[in-house]
């Protein structure tokens, strides 16, 4: 495995785990809200299963999340992601590219199209806008913090602290602080 780095339209720089191998079949791996590119273990598992049958695989940061630049986080951003991967994917090619998505990748997945794209694969996908009863994510200090200076703050799977922060709606900004 290796670590990579590219840029976004935006020229923000983008992490993945890049597992390389002598095939013309490529996984992009995209991870759900505030996740990262291991997805709390299953993408490495799966990344080293599918790399060990002959596929290359790349598994990415979304912005915010692990180890990527930070930025708001919106639907229209996380395409671009997706979009510069599979560039980059392109680019260490050619290869015939599937998709492994989870969650909120699922989404992003399904708006960004792509003819590079041969295979989608969804896991727990989000499909559409949804409602969610933040007080079983976040605690009730957080939730106070979000009414009292319009940002609240957590930490994410790598130890990494984050703001989270409602703008423009339903886009949320994403902010190593």
């Amino acid at each position: 495995m290796q670590r990579v780095t590219f840029k976004n339209s935006r020229n923000l720089t983008l992490v993945g785990n890049l597992h390389s191998a002598p095939s013309s079949a490529a996984v992009l791996f995209a991870h759900g809200f505030t996740s990262d590119k291991s997805s709390d273990g299953r993408f490495d598992r799966l990344s080293t299963s599918l790399n060990s049958l002959g596929y290359t695989i790349l598994a990415i940061d979304f912005s915010g999340c692990g180890e990527s630049d930070a930025e708001i986080l919106s639907l229209e951003h996380q395409i671009d992601y997706l979009n510069s991967a599979i560039s980059f994917v392109q680019s260490i090619g050619p290869f015939r590219i599937g998709l492994h998505v989870h969650s909120l990748g699922g989404l992003i997945c399904l708006k960004a199209f792509s003819p590079l794209i041969k295979t989608k694969v969804l896991f727990g996908a989000l499909t559409d806008s949804m409602q969610y009863d933040w007080s079983q994510v976040f605690s009730k200090q957080q939730l106070l913090e979000v009414d009292e200076k319009g940002y609240l703050t957590t930490i994410d799977r790598t130890g990494k602290k984050l703001m989270l922060t409602e703008h423009g709606g339903s886009d949320v900004e994403v902010s190593p602080i």
